[in-house]
């Protein structure tokens, strides 16, 4: 059974996507908390990812465990204008929506070049392609993790690794406020979920490099 590695699905989308694969794959998940996930047969790894001094921790955790597929999934936090926002939750809305994927695929990526294989999707943002208002810092860690994803594409093809970067329009999670109107409209969890699995699935040498899911 191949292992995929997860971080943030204690709810959402990554909860989502924990729930489609967990028959499929060994599935570990990084997260603060369970949460849902705790009815699931999966390996729990409980770091806060959005504290860089746990960064260090990771290597270590992980250096045993040959990873065959990596969901950069945590995200969130830090939409308010940017005069508001301390320089601590700008520190911590960087380290989970860019730098935790950064070093997460730093470590993986090492066997998965060994080995000629291996798949990292990273789940961005539309706020990676268009900037939005009180939303200047998710959506410059987002931007961020567009760039590094591009990067890493074009190192790691040759070595035979599919890295896809998938794009989502608004979902409904708990990440919107509670006065958001309009949910019946816009992405479901398992709108994303449905599509990785989908990605998972295509033949060997097919990669979708690039994916951006709306609403009509």
């Amino acid at each position: 059974m191949k292992t995929l590695l997860i971080t943030g699905a204690s709810r959402g989308i990554g909860l989502e996507i924990v729930k489609s694969l967990e028959q499929e794959y060994h599935v570990i998940n990084i997260s603060r908390s369970l949460g849902a996930l705790k009815e699931l047969n999966i390996e729990h790894i409980e770091l806060d990812l959005s504290d860089s001094n746990n960064f260090s921790k990771l290597e270590n955790i992980l250096k045993n465990k040959k990873i065959d597929v990596l969901i950069n999934n945590a995200g969130g936090g830090a939409h308010s204008k940017i005069q508001n926002v301390s320089i601590e939750k700008m520190q911590e809305a960087i380290n989970l929506n860019l730098n935790t994927a950064i070093i997460l695929t730093k470590i993986v990526s090492k066997d998965m070049i060994k080995n000629k294989s291996g798949q990292i999707i990273n789940i961005a943002s539309i706020h990676a392609l268009s900037g939005n208002a009180n939303s200047s810092l998710y959506s410059a860690a987002k931007f961020g993790l567009r760039g590094f994803s591009e990067s890493i594409y074009s190192e790691l093809k040759k070595h035979s690794i599919k890295v896809t970067t998938i794009y989502p329009d608004l979902v409904d999670t708990a990440l919107l406020p509670k006065s958001f109107k309009g949910r019946d409209k816009i992405l479901k969890p398992e709108n994303i979920s449905n599509i990785i699995n989908y990605i998972l699935n295509l033949p060997e040498n097919i990669v979708i490099k690039d994916l951006t899911v709306s609403y009509i």
